[in-house]
Parts: C-alpha cells; sequence; structure tokens
C-alpha cells in the first residue's frame, strides 16, 4: 500500500486531480444508467427506481463527503466534496447569480441543439421517460437530474478544482475541469466551446462561494426543465433538435432567442464578477 501511495505522489498533481475526478463521475453514474432503464422494462407504471437511486445517491454522496472506510482518508474527501456551508449574507447575490446562470444556460443549450441538425437520442434519459407514464417519467426525471447535478458538481468543481486550487492560479483550476468537463460531453466541435465556458461559470460560483451547492441548484434546474420539457413537449423539443439554423436559415423566433441569450451572458458575466468582488476571490 505505501508503494503505491508512493507512486501515486509522483503523478503531476494535474493528472491525480483529474483521475480523482473521473473515478467519481463514473462511480456515479453507474448506478443511474444501470438502475434507471430497468424501470422502463420492470413494473414500468411505477417508479420503483426511485428508492434503489435514492439509496445510491447517499451512499455515493456520504462516501465521497468522508463516511466510511478508510477513516485517514475522511477528512481529505470531505473537502474535495466541498459541500460547505455558505454564508447566509450571500443567498441573495447568489439567487441572483444563479437565475441568470440558469436561464442563460438554457437559452445556450436551445441555440446550440438547434445550430444544426441533431439525432433525438442525442437527448439521452429525455426519449426514454416519455415512453413512460407521467406519474413514472417526473420523478424519475427529477432524480436523475438530482444525480447528475450533485455528481457532476461533486466531480468537476470538488475533486478536480479544489487541489488544484491549493497550488495553481485561478486560469489554471477553472479551466482544467472545464476542458475535461467539455470533453465528458463528447469531441463534437460545435459543443466543445460551450461546455468549456459554461464549467468555467460553475467553477467560478464554486471558488467564490467555497461550496459545491449553488452549482447542483443550478445544475438541477437546468437538467430537470430540459428532462420535463422533453416528457412533456417531446414534438416540439424534436423540432429544435431537428431544425438546423445553418442549412435553413435564422426564423424569427431564433433571432430573438439569440438576442436574449446575449443580453443574458452580458448580464450573467456581470453577476459573476460582482459575486467574485463581494467574495474578494482575486484572479
Amino acid at each position: 500500500m505505501e508503494n503505491i501511495q508512493e507512486y501515486w505522489a509522483k503523478i503531476p498533481l494535474i493528472m491525480r486531480a483529474i483521475i480523482n475526478g473521473i473515478i467519481v463521475q463514473v462511480v456515479g453514474f453507474i448506478a443511474l444508467v444501470k438502475i434507471l432503464p430497468l424501470n422502463l422494462s420492470i413494473i414500468p407504471n411505477v417508479p420503483w427506481a426511485i428508492l434503489p437511486l435514492g439509496i445510491c445517491l447517499w451512499l455515493y454522496w456520504s462516501y465521497f463527503g468522508g463516511s466510511g472506510w478508510p477513516k485517514k482518508s475522511s477528512q481529505l474527501r470531505k473537502n474535495y466534496r466541498r459541500a460547505h456551508a455558505i454564508d447566509p449574507s450571500l443567498y441573495p447575490r447568489i439567487l441572483y447569480v444563479g437565475l441568470l446562470y440558469s436561464a442563460t444556460i438554457l437559452c445556450i443549450s436551445t441555440l446550440q441543439f438547434s445550430y444544426k441538425a441533431l439525432p433525438v437520442e442525442a437527448l439521452g434519459l429525455v426519449p426514454m421517460l416519455f415512453e413512460l407514464p407521467l406519474w413514472t417519467s417526473i420523478p424519475l426525471a427529477l432524480l436523475a437530474a438530482l444525480f447528475v447535478g450533485m455528481g457532476e458538481e461533486m466531480s468537476y468543481r470538488g475533486y478536480m478544482q479544489v487541489p488544484l486550487e491549493e497550488r495553481y492560479k485561478p486560469y489554471i483550476f477553472l479551466a482544467v475541469p472545464a476542458g475535461i468537463f467539455a470533453l465528458s460531453h463528447g469531441l463534437d466541435l460545435q459543443n466543445l466551446p460551450i461546455f468549456f465556458f459554461v464549467s468555467l461559470g460553475w467553477g467560478v460560483i464554486a471558488w467564490c462561494t467555497g461550496s459545491i451547492w449553488p452549482g447542483i441548484i443550478i445544475h438541477f434546474i437546468i437538467d430537470g426543465v430540459g428532462f420535463i420539457w422533453g416528457i412533456l413537449a417531446l414534438d416540439d423539443l424534436k423540432y429544435v433538435m431537428e431544425y438546423s439554423i445553418a442549412e435553413n436559415g435564422w426564423t424569427w423566433g431564433f433571432q430573438m432567442l439569440a438576442i436574449l441569450t446575449l443580453v443574458l451572458i452580458i448580464l450573467t458575466l456581470w453577476s459573476l464578477n460582482g459575486l467574485r468582488k463581494l467574495t474578494k476571490s482575486h484572479f
């Protein structure tokens, strides 16, 4: 065991942080992708997968937050999870930033999906959940959104970003997790810059507040709205996916959405800078 720890310590910190973050994400997602699809084939009229998924999420969150063996790494795991309490005086600013950021990402995602035609399979869980009754699909969708939010924030803005913050400047400890986060969502050149800059925002929020809780809430809102939109209006979402702005041009609706997105991006950047100044976080 000591030899393994010695070899591990010789690996550059950036690589260790990346490996840790990826491991944490993969462990969490295994439970989600293995259990959730079973509800489609086994008693689909009942959202029974909530119970095993809820247990898995609790075990996952607890272990990587410091519970369980080995005890000597308990404090380190707790620090890396970064689910710390937040100064109540920051709540109004975080709420403002969070709502702006959520609206911005939802608008960017809609434009991203409509830029070129994409298959409905690109929606991941949505087509599968659409096949289930609403009283099954909506609870499962919300739990899946919570699972993804907690898993990705703990992985990228926690386990991957926290150790980098201890040694590197912001442009390193924000850019590295953002780059890996973007790559984890595919190698499409259209999507990589979007996921990169979206992840940067989450990284800034975690850094300024010292906690991943705001990111989890924002992540949950975005994924939850997207999942439920797909469940309740899959045909509309398919239209967005199948329409290609690059081939068919900008309709009036997409032009208005692009203007709104630009305004939201400016407001979001302004609000993130305000949060940075309020928390005295320095680039």
